[in-house]
């Protein structure tokens, strides 16, 4: 059918005037219906091709894309034929915003802020850029003005929640970030970006029960916003509750099944020390990615776990074959012949081949030293046992390279 004659919510878009054609197309974008979007702006640049409104409506469209030299070229196109040219600054901003040209949207959009010193999109974006450059004292009066006229309260009350969480000075800052996600929630439940805010604070305040929370009450009103069952799953494991979080991945197995929901439902298992199903789940993500090493990487190491030596040396070696800049399947195999075989040399030899790659990794360094320790190579203990305590990422496994080190050597506390 022609777009000409295209009809939505029951009307013929030849029936609709310019400015109900542009509404409309926004109010396509705003629910992402891109397709639609586009056919209502093609059908507004029939009617007229120098409407700023609708060049500005394709540079939104590309934008949500994420094709920014098209988004660019509209907005662009949409400033030199516009009256008011603050909204196509501030488009034209958003899209160096999105290359990472930060200090070139601020400098754009302070000019365009002396000629529209009351446009909520100038000032929104103005705020953004400023947070991005981390000036966030200098954001939050450009984005509260923005906050009396915008038409988009959602996206001005997360931003001024960015302003606040960002680089917080005490819990109070955290207090007026959750108020204005709040805000920006019950502005716009649909709105995904705010709920991960608030969890990702909750977290940081230790609240774990509660980021749970927020996010399942966000997936109510997103079922489909796959990194709300992702960022789920992780906050269940967080929680040390692996039968839910399983359900997290099965879900996400079930809307997309790709490789990595296969390696996330096997790492689950894998926690409740469930080695078959963890096999199966990361099988099944080898055969959908036979070039992806970390489905055997992980195959290997429950392998190993299990004490399959024959099984866990396969699949070590055929992850060094397809990633031969990854160190831990000669981590591995060295760990078989320490810990499995007694054999010092050949654990030594995979080791050395192993710190070769990754010369900061504490798992490396350590067990190297006590390799050497079990060879009664003191000297190699002790350099290894510095290395590994160098390196520790946390306080067990800094207490552990600590043991290794003879009393002559100890660092003090």
């Amino acid at each position: 059918m022609s777009p000409l004659f295209f009809t939505y919510s029951g009307m013929s878009m030849e029936n609709l005037t310019q400015a109900e054609v542009v509404a409309k197309g926004l109010e396509a974008l705003k629910n992402l219906d891109l397709e639609n979007a586009e056919k209502y702006f093609n059908y507004g640049l029939q009617q007229n091709e120098y409407s700023s409104e609708v060049h500005l409506g394709f540079a939104k469209l590309y934008l949500l894309q994420q094709k920014l030299d098209a988004a660019l070229f509209w907005a662009k196109k949409a400033r030199d034929l516009a009256e008011d040219k603050g909204d196509a600054y501030a488009l034209i901003a958003t899209c160096h915003l999105m290359a990472n040209q930060v200090g070139q949207a601020v400098n754009l959009l302070q000019k365009a802020l002396k000629d529209s010193p009351e446009n909520p999109q100038v000032l929104s974006g103005l705020g953004k850029a400023l947070i991005r450059a981390g000036k966030h004292a200098e954001a939050k009066p450009h984005l509260l003005k923005a906050l009396e006229t915008t038409d988009a309260p959602e996206l001005v009350n997360y931003d001024l929640a960015l302003a606040f969480a960002d680089g917080p000075e005490d819990v109070s800052d955290f207090e007026k970030a959750v108020d204005y996600l709040t805000a920006s929630i019950e502005a716009n439940p649909g709105f995904a970006p705010p709920y991960f805010l608030l969890s990702h604070i909750s977290v940081k305040l230790e609240m774990v029960d509660q980021a749970i929370e927020i996010l399942t009450d966000g997936l109510a009103y997103n079922p489909n916003m796959l990194p709300m069952w992702e960022e789920l799953h992780g906050l269940y494991m967080t929680a040390n509750k692996p039968e839910k979080a399983m359900v997290q991945a099965m879900e996400l197995v079930s809307r997309r099944g790709d490789p990595t929901d296969y390696i996330r439902v096997g790492n689950t298992a894998l926690f409740s020390k469930d080695h078959k199903g963890a096999l199966l789940a990361y099988k099944q993500a080898h055969e959908l990615n036979p070039k992806d090493p970390t489905p055997l990487l992980n195959m290997a190491h429950v392998h190993r776990v299990q004490q399959n030596k024959k099984q866990a040396i396969k699949y070590y070696r055929q992850t060094a074959q397809i990633a031969p800049q990854w160190h831990r399947p000669f981590l591995g195999m060295g760990l078989i012949a320490l810990q499995i075989d007694k054999n010092h040399d050949e654990a030594r030899d995979h080791l050395l081949a192993a710190l070769k790659i990754a010369p900061e990794d504490h798992e490396v360094c350590f067990y190297l030293a006590l390799c050497a320790q079990e060879q009664n190579n003191d000297t190699e203990c002790q350099k290894y046992a510095k290395m590994a305590l160098a390196t520790a990422r946390s306080p067990r496994e800094a207490a552990q390279a600590q043991n290794l080190l003879t009393p002559e050597v100890q660092t003090p506390e």
